[in-house]
């Protein structure tokens, strides 16, 4: 089983991060197993966290319809992460055997303080999304 730190070295948006970097930060990150079919997240509920997606995939919902997947390697809950006092706007299980890498908040805004450039990736990629997932709605 891979490291914390070596996942992270696999996350494409991270490329640009120094692998002595990573290593620092990988003490920061909880690696988590979900099992078919077990939750993560449920709407509505303090997003007081973010994860990487690793291995596995995993399924978003809101009012008992599907409304997304998320696919390794992607990060999700970021929104809320960056947002204080921010809710879920979804609950995502695992569809198959789903390996995460939970930053809860508070060290996500230790990286922003430390000028760490993983943090700026992470900004970057979430900005990203939040961009695409509008553009989706929009569309809709």
């Amino acid at each position: 089983m891979p490291t914390v730190a070596e996942y992270l070295s696999q996350v494409p948006f991270l490329r640009s991060v120094p692998s002595v970097e990573l290593r620092r930060i990988a003490p920061a990150f909880t690696k988590h197993r979900l099992a078919a079919g077990e939750v993560l997240w449920k709407y509505g509920e303090p997003a007081l966290d973010m994860a990487i997606l690793v291995e596995g995939d995993l399924i978003a919902s809101a009012n008992g319809k599907d409304v997304g997947r998320a696919k390794a390697p992607d990060l999700v809950g970021e929104a809320g992460a960056f947002i204080a006092g921010a809710l879920r706007t979804a609950t995502l299980s695992s569809d198959t055997g789903t390996t995460v890498l939970i930053l809860n908040a508070p060290d996500l805004r230790a990286l922003r303080f430390a000028k760490s450039a993983a943090y700026e990736c992470f900004l970057e990629y979430a900005l990203r999304a939040l961009i695409r997932r509008v553009s989706a709605t929009s569309r809709e």
